[in-house]
């Protein structure tokens, strides 16, 4: 299954959320993760304070399905997770101008999204990223 505009998606907390932007996409292990804007096309049924979310998908070859780690997930903004800390493989910026990076961890097979503020402690990553990025316009 292709994963593109209008792909629905299986999650726990939706039957009806569909990827409405393809963003990148990340190979670990053999499994091809898709970094997508998001959302529930019923606000009513929906209790997000924001009808758009960043996820990362896959296809099981049954459905598009929300990724979720089985461990805790490692926070930027904790010290002891800095080691961990791989690289930043793409990043978006939404229409209120909030920019979330996809950052890759040692030992997650799946990127997180993290947003900029988070990532201050990691400005020699955000300035190699910057430096060679296509998906914000910048030069």
């Amino acid at each position: 299954m292709t994963v593109q505009k209008g792909t629905a998606v299986d999650a726990a907390w939706s039957s009806r959320l569909e990827v409405t932007k393809v963003i990148c996409t990340f190979e670990s292990d053999g499994q091809v993760f898709y970094g997508v804007v998001a959302e529930a096309p019923d606000p009513l049924v929906w209790d997000w304070p924001d009808d758009r979310q960043l996820l990362w998908v896959y296809d099981d070859e049954k459905s598009v399905k929300v990724w979720q780690e089985c461990v805790e997930r490692p926070r930027p903004s904790n010290p002891a997770w800095a080691s961990c800390l791989q690289s930043i493989v793409g990043c978006y910026e939404n229409d209120g101008g909030n920019v979330s990076y996809a950052v890759r961890w040692n030992g997650y097979a799946c990127p997180t999204w993290e947003a900029e503020e988070d990532m201050s402690n990691y400005s020699h990553l955000l300035a190699e990223h910057d430096r060679a990025c296509k998906c914000r316009g910048r030069s």
